[in-house]
């Protein structure tokens, strides 16, 4: 089990393409009485008294737990699905129902704590403030595992998925920077219905996202790699949001 900040290969990507001038590096600077003597001479002046802090690959860790050690990926995903998928409110919040909903978010009271507001949204100067959890697994004991109900994971692939979503129903992609999140869907409404064959080739005829999804959830190959259209769209929706 991993948790750390960070977000997949592609995000990343996407956050150096949104941010150029990003070194990839968080640096909290000393409290206030060692400033002088430790943060302006060196943020390496001072270890421990200052924090420095980087994004995790978990794209990378995924591949490396699988080549190295046979380790498959069984959950990926933000912390507040672990919550959405497990944890059981006591408030009723429809009729005699129980619903999920996340323990920190019923203890405060509701989402506009500061503190809930910095653990959980994604602003676009620093989208990846909250953790991430990534359940590996090998062996046969279980293999059953899953993170609450089907399709809140997020997917963690090798092959590069700059345009797609984890699934042809997602509206936004929140896998994404925001600013990304933004040009992946104007790019997927100017392809129409051409942006299907992107999550596989299956779906190459569908007519609606559910139909899509329907076919890449069928699908025995892996979708095939994002074209040069693709990308063309990409950048041309990039340059117009710019």
């Amino acid at each position: 089990v991993t948790l750390d900040y960070g977000a997949d290969a592609d995000a990343l990507l996407w956050h150096s393409i949104t941010r150029p001038n990003y070194e990839g590096i968080h640096i909290m600077d000393a409290r206030d009485e060692l400033f002088d003597v430790c943060t302006l001479v060196s943020y390496l002046e001072c270890p421990g008294l200052q924090d420095l802090t980087t994004s995790v690959d978990f794209t990378e860790v995924a591949l490396a737990g699988k080549e190295l050690g046979g380790w498959e990926v069984k959950v990926y995903g933000p912390i507040f699905l672990l919550e959405l998928g497990f944890d059981r409110t006591g408030l009723q919040l429809e009729g005699d129902n129980f619903h999920s909903l996340g323990h920190l978010l019923e203890r405060a009271g509701g989402p506009s704590s500061a503190a809930l507001q910095a653990w959980y949204r994604k602003p676009e100067n620093d989208p990846w403030a909250s953790f991430k959890i990534m359940v590996q697994h090998r062996g046969s004991r279980g293999s059953a595992f899953s993170f609450g109900p089907l399709g809140e994971e997020w997917p963690l692939d090798g092959a590069p998925r700059l345009f797609r979503a984890p699934s042809p129903c997602w509206r936004r992609d929140l896998t994404k920077p925001p600013l990304a999140s933004l040009v992946t869907t104007a790019t997927h409404r100017w392809l129409g219905d051409g942006a299907w064959a992107v999550y596989s080739a299956d779906a190459a005829s569908a007519r609606d996202p559910l139909s899509a999804a329907r076919a890449s959830a069928l699908a025995t190959t892996a979708p095939p790699a994002e074209s040069k259209e693709v990308t063309d769209a990409l950048i041309d929706q990039f340059l117009a949001v710019l």
